[in-house]
């Protein structure tokens, strides 16, 4: 069980990820989220997703990712219950997502989908938290993810010595062009 310091250093660094999260993506996309409030909470963001968080030395919040496993929802999930992005565009339903992203998307436990992955901007940001996200997949035994992504990511994950496979065609919409890879760790 966490102290009270411990507590106000989890919502610090919660809260500082949020915040990142709706400067990019509701305000700076205009994605739809959730929840209306100051924050980029959505539909994913319940109690099973799990929050890698980085920060530098003076305790600011450089960039954070959300995973949620694959298995989420079951093999058979009821119509209309959320599981993770991918599937559920699959699914269809998720506006303003193609439901071509992935033919047969995952449902494992050894599975994760990576999602709403940001940083400041900084080099180093990306790198650590990037490390810290394949050192939290490993610790839970998992044997891959799955994320969508611009084509760029390839580069950043042949720096760390990955190979993304896609699991689905090149798509489009108004946010540019992105795919669906597996990466397996």
């Amino acid at each position: 069980m966490p102290t009270d310091q411990e507590g106000i250093e989890d919502k610090h660094l919660f809260f500082g990820y949020m915040g990142m999260r709706d400067k990019i993506f509701s305000l700076g996309k205009g994605w739809n989220v959730w929840l209306p409030s100051r924050n980029d909470l959505d539909i994913y963001d319940q109690y099973d997703a799990e929050y890698i968080v980085a920060q530098n030395m003076m305790g600011e919040v450089v960039g954070g990712a959300r995973f949620i496993r694959t298995d989420r929802g079951g093999a058979n999930p009821a119509a209309g219950q959320y599981t993770y992005m991918i599937r559920d565009a699959q699914r269809g339903l998720l506006n303003g997502l193609p439901d071509d992203l992935c033919e047969n998307p995952p449902c494992s436990s050894r599975v994760w989908e990576l999602t709403r992955f940001v940083t400041n901007g900084q080099g180093y940001a990306r790198d650590v938290l990037m490390e810290s996200c394949l050192k939290f997949l490993k610790d839970r035994r998992a044997k891959s993810f799955i994320f969508l992504g611009p084509q760029g990511f390839k580069v950043m994950a042949r720096r760390f010595g990955y190979q993304l496979n896609p699991l689905g065609p090149l798509s489009r919409n108004k946010d540019g062009q992105f795919q669906v890879f597996l990466c397996n760790i």
